[in-house]
């Protein structure tokens, strides 16, 4: 409990970099890079915790700080009241995450504070933050076998803000490329300055995604208190040390209760399968795959737990009721229904683009509100990963995300970029 008081009374004094001793510094330092591409950063770090954390801390230090304003400046702009109370209560907030980060990642923070000259638990707030303030609206889905048109896993995502001033992100964004003294090599997307994961995926072929839901009431999660693990850090082990599917579906599980409705999309290529796992309180249902595919939009599609979405049970609904309630679902499925077994990369980008690919042909979106299509006008980023081939494409940071050019990357053997296989912006805006 002191800590908690503690960390953000110390965070009051200026920190400033503490660099490892010169030798050691270019040692750690050599095993690591900073590219930039378009609006994206790209990070790749090596080595153990506090070396992969004092790398990231080092090369991306003017971001870290320049996002670390832009959150208390965002967070200042929700505290009724006086301004300097926004950075002491998020610090305050975010200290309470402490007894739940594993000793690992709190030595990865330690890395980063050290390496950009940030305290430690500023590090915490940033990764934190996602659960506090930063709510999306994301979509995702995954198909292999039948759906694709080699077989092979194509997993695609978008990240959706759900207000104007979560925009405050985007010159932060970041492909984390990691290399981990203990654990599976892998990929992530995420703010600079922070140690979780919101999707990516690994070498031995496990991808993820994670969007969310709102209940309808208390039901599953009223004797579920904060803090608890931020889902972040679970999907940053499950990428670090997951083979297979079972062994990622039991790190999220494990890591129960929780009290929201989360959805995540889990794939292993080596598998040739994927799964849509929701949870709730305690609660989990996995939904898999049909002819191949699965998707997620935020609402609850599992028998056991559809009934408890805010959105209502929407499987058995006529058709002209399901675009209306339920459109980027119907919208996936109409997708899937009418490119059966040619699902490419090129192709999985244009369904996290649609409508506009579409309209192009004459399509009449049947409900064109602003949160109703899949691309919408707040998709921050999005990401097509092929695991079992070691690719993925990250679109460029300008919103919408998916509407600009996609980056390839490799993430098997040496890790960089495949400028050959990018994908070109559609023009749209």
């Amino acid at each position: 409990m002191a800590r908690r008081w503690t960390e953000p009374l110390r965070a009051w004094w200026p920190a400033r970099p503490r660099p490892l001793p010169a030798a050691e510094h270019e040692r750690v330092l050599a095993n690591a890079r900073i590219e930039r591409h378009g609006g994206l950063t790209a990070l790749y770090l090596a080595g153990t915790p506090y070396e992969m954390g004092y790398q990231h801390g080092v090369l991306a230090r003017d971001l870290i700080h320049g996002f670390r304003q832009a959150a208390y400046a965002y967070v200042a702009s929700l505290v009724p009241g006086p301004a300097w109370l926004a950075r002491p209560l998020l610090l305050y907030s975010a200290a309470a995450h402490w007894p739940t980060i594993p000793p690992e990642l709190a030595r990865e923070m330690e890395g980063i504070a050290d390496g950009a000259g940030v305290h430690p638990i500023e590090v915490l707030a940033s990764t934190a933050i996602w659960e506090m303030f930063l709510v999306s609206g994301c979509s995702e889905f995954a198909a292999a076998g039948p759906a694709t048109a080699d077989g092979d896993l194509i997993h695609g995502y978008n990240y959706d803000l759900m207000h104007p001033d979560h925009a405050l992100i985007q010159p932060y964004l970041a492909a984390l490329f990691y290399r981990p003294s203990h654990g599976i090599p892998f990929v992530t997307v995420n703010t600079v300055g922070s140690v979780g994961a919101n999707a990516g995926m690994n070498e031995a072929g496990i991808s993820v995604a994670w969007d969310n839901t709102h209940l309808q009431d208390d039901e599953l999660t009223r004797e579920i208190s904060r803090p608890v693990a931020p889902f972040v850090i679970t999907l940053r082990r499950l990428l670090q040390h997951s083979r297979r599917l079972a062994e990622a579906v039991g790190t999220v599980t494990d890591a129960l209760p929780r009290p929201l409705g989360d959805i995540v999309i889990v794939g292993s290529a080596n598998e040739g399968r994927a799964v849509t796992l929701e949870t709730a309180g305690r609660a989990y249902a996995v939904r898999e795959m049909e002819d191949g595919a699965v998707w997620s939009c935020n609402c609850f599609r599992s028998p056991a737990l559809a009934p408890h979405d805010r959105c209502g049970d929407g499987r058995d609904l006529p058709e002209g009721e399901a675009w209306q309630h339920f459109p980027r679902y119907t919208a996936y499925a109409q997708l899937f229904a009418g490119q059966q077994g040619q699902l490419t990369p090129a192709l999985a980008a244009a369904f996290l683009r649609d409508p506009y690919p579409r309209e192009g042909e004459g399509f009449v979106h049947p409900a064109p509100a602003p949160r109703a299509t899949i691309c919408r006008d707040l998709t921050s980023w999005s990401l097509v990963m092929e695991p079992g081939k070691g690719r993925l494409w990250i679109s460029d940071a300008e919103i919408p995300g998916c509407q600009g050019r996609f980056f390839a990357f490799n993430l098997a053997g040496p890790a960089g970029r495949l400028p050959e296989l990018d994908l070109s912006a559609t023009g749209y805006r």
